[in-house]
């Protein structure tokens, strides 16, 4: 998992994209995580895990 600062986020969407397609992404606001940026079939798996 990588972490990236939300400034650098911004700055660089197309390739926090790119990151998120192979691994989850944390930004990152103050030094505090505040989301996770995943791929979509990593949030469709985590959605049917949480499906009852």
């Amino acid at each position: 998992m990588q972490n990236i600062s939300a400034h650098d986020a911004k700055a660089r969407f197309g390739q926090l994209l790119d990151t998120a397609r192979r691994e989850p992404v944390v930004i990152e606001r103050h030094d505090r995580a505040v989301a996770v940026v995943l791929s979509k079939e990593e949030y469709d798996e985590l959605n049917d895990i949480r499906a009852p």
